[in-house]
């Protein structure tokens, strides 16, 4: 919970691909906090997005060493006593590599209907293009 006692709103989003428009700005100033799922692009995309919310982010793929310097691969932090573990993931759920089908097949899928029963936490989730690479999960 935030401190007004309402659910604490979080923005997911991955695969901006260097791009923030100001209809993904809205969303971002909606939320009490952003998580970036990794292909963030280039700096100025986490720069824009910490200048309005707090933000945990994780590199994707097509992220190259600057980023990879600033971002993790994995990510591990509790919130409202949720373990919760964000990752990038360049593929499909039916192809993903082992390590990520042991940790996923122990743990459950992060969503909505479960956070705001558990946690007091309400997730919004953006995909800037159209492929599936991204998974935040409890575990």
């Amino acid at each position: 919970m935030n401190a007004k006692d309402k659910p604490r709103r979080i923005l997911l989003m991955s695969d901006t691909h260097g791009h923030l428009d100001a209809s993904i700005m809205e969303h971002v100033k909606q939320a009490d906090e952003v998580w970036h799922a990794g292909d963030i692009g280039n700096l100025s995309v986490l720069d824009d997005l910490m200048a309005v919310k707090p933000l945990r982010i994780v590199h994707g793929n097509i992220d190259d060493g600057v980023l990879r310097r600033e971002a993790p691969e994995h990510l591990r932090f509790r919130l409202n006593g949720l373990k919760v573990w964000m990752t990038h993931i360049g593929g499909y759920a039916n192809r993903l590599p082992a390590s990520i089908r042991t940790t996923t097949a122990t743990s459950s899928k992060l969503g909505a209907s479960m956070l705001n029963a558990s946690a007091g936490i309400s997730v919004s989730s953006f995909q800037a293009d159209q492929g599936t690479h991204s998974e935040a999960v409890c575990v």
